[in-house]
Formats: C-alpha cells, structure tokens, sequence
C-alpha cells in the first residue's frame, strides 16, 4: 500500500456502547485493495483505548 493523500473528517462509529464521534480526525489515504479502516494509536488514545497499557498489564498479569 501506499499513501497518497491525508484528509480530515468528522467520524461517527457504532459501538455496542452507543455511538462514538470523532471530531476532524486525521486519516491517510492508501491505495490498495484493503476494504478496511484503522485507528492509529494517537486517535486511539484520544478515545481513552491505550493499546500499549494494555498489552504491559497483559505481560504483567502473565508473570
């Protein structure tokens, strides 16, 4: 894939916990036959999801 363009848009996911908008978030433009959509790790932050705690309290909880 390659990227070709970034834009900014206003999302709204359906979650089972209701509806979750994302104000002017920032989205690459990739070319490719994906039909998929990825948050980044940053967006995820914002949205209170921190990925990387959780995989440490993981390997934590594993020792």
């Amino acid at each position: 894939m390659s990227c070709r363009d970034r834009i900014y848009v206003d999302l709204q996911i359906e979650t089972t916990a209701g509806p979750l908008n994302i104000a002017q978030g920032s989205c690459l433009v990739l070319d490719g036959d994906e039909d998929e959509f990825l948050l980044g790790s940053a967006t995820m932050k914002d949205i209170g999801i921190d990925v990387n705690g959780f995989l440490e309290k993981l390997a934590g909880d594993l020792q």
